[in-house]
């Protein structure tokens, strides 16, 4: 194989291998990656660029990223401005596992919805997805507006006891590079406020006009400062801790909704909410792939531990209804007017915790609910 082919025309060597690989991989989980940089628990980047290239006629593909959040590693060591990547190799060996890894790296950045479009759109029946202009829309969407995303870095030891074949000894531990999905709305550290717009007339948007000054007058111009009085611009400090800004509530606990806002910019901060979220079973792997650090305040503030007990109202700080528990429903008559006064028992056979709903299923007919939400006036739960 030649070392100068083009991408395009290693994309046309690997043929019906690429279109294969996409069908098989379009849906796959979000999957880990690898790169070197100071270890820190979760943080977020901006993408830099995302790219296929030739390399030594091996085609190749590699998403960049630019730290924002947090600013310093543990122990002060910068880490704004640093670059995170994640690569993978598109080989007519492993053509399938290639296109998953871009794929899975793709998902995070613009969410499947997004992706499925992109795959649709540049698919040929023939030569499959054209992945160079999949990547040229990624792009563009970045420069229109930027793209930031999770991420994490963390050391870990060599559980699973591979073994280097070179050495004949385990690999010594790593630190893996993981990222995870884009954070809509992002705020980069230190950008100005947003502008606000003049006042307005109270209707239709109109804008007040802007006060006259008689030709007679002058205004007063203030006298400059001197230069030792002038504001001289902030030198960032290694300042991890800010003990201060932890607003307790009653019982020496922190307020978790205002600690997860600290925890966007502050290494400290979210080492005390990862551990919080730890102690009730949730992983660094659960807490890196989470939207916001919102959520995993949610599952401190609820107290229940993963995978057990029941699933907390967030609105009411109740348990939820769980799934497979038995209710008494009150349904509307056959034509929807009113509600019936003899209420049918049925069996809570889904749960939506994010919209608060529920489906019922009536258990002496084979009549079902959907959207039912939890605090329905027409539903009675069993007395504790």
């Amino acid at each position: 194989m030649s070392a100068t082919q083009t991408v395009s025309e290693l994309f046309a060597r690997l043929g019906s291998r690429v279109k294969e690989a996409t069908d098989a991989h379009l849906k796959d989980e979000i999957k880990t990656g690898f790169v070197e940089l100071p270890s820190f628990p979760s943080g977020v980047a901006k993408l830099s660029r995302v790219e296929f290239y030739a390399d030594g006629g091996v085609l190749k593909f590699r998403a960049v990223g630019t730290m924002d959040a947090p600013m310093y590693a543990d122990g002060g060591v910068p880490l704004k401005g640093l670059e995170t990547a994640q690569f993978a190799t598109v080989s007519e060996t492993d053509t399938d596992g290639g296109i998953s890894q871009v794929l899975d790296v793709l998902r995070k950045l613009v969410g499947q919805d997004t992706l499925d479009v992109l795959v649709r759109s540049y698919t040929h029946p023939v030569t499959g997805v054209d992945y160079e202009k999949v990547v040229a829309a990624v792009s563009g969407a970045n420069a229109k507006r930027p793209i930031y995303f999770r991420c994490s870095n963390k050391f870990e030891e060599n559980r699973s006891g591979r073994i280097d074949s070179k050495t004949g000894k385990p690999y010594p531990g790593r630190v893996w590079q993981r990222w995870g999905v884009a954070v809509p709305d992002y705020t980069p550290v230190g950008a100005p406020p947003v502008a606000v717009k003049p006042s307005v007339n109270g209707v239709n948007g109109v804008h007040l006009p802007a006060p006259t000054i008689p030709s007679s007058a002058s205004p007063a111009k203030p006298d400059p400062a001197p230069w030792e009085s002038r504001a001289k611009p902030a030198v960032p400090q290694p300042t991890v801790h800010i003990p201060e800004t932890f607003p307790l509530t009653g019982a020496d606990e922190p307020d978790w909704d205002q600690l997860a806002v600290l925890a966007e910019s502050d290494a400290e901060s979210c080492k005390t909410l990862y551990d919080a979220a730890n102690a009730l079973g949730y992983t660094e792997d659960d807490c890196g792939d989470a939207t916001s650090m919102a959520i995993i305040a949610g599952w401190v503030k609820s107290g229940v531990k993963k995978g057990g007990g029941d699933v907390v109202d967030t609105v009411t700080g109740k348990p939820a209804p769980k799934q497979g528990n038995t209710v008494k429903f009150y349904p509307m008559d056959s034509t929807n007017t009113r509600r019936l006064k003899r209420g049918v028992m049925c069996e809570i056979t889904g749960i939506s915790a994010d919209i608060r709903t529920m489906s019922l299923k009536c258990l002496t007919d084979s009549r079902t609910w959907d959207a039912v939400a939890w605090d329905d006036p027409s539903v009675e739960y069993a007395k504790k």
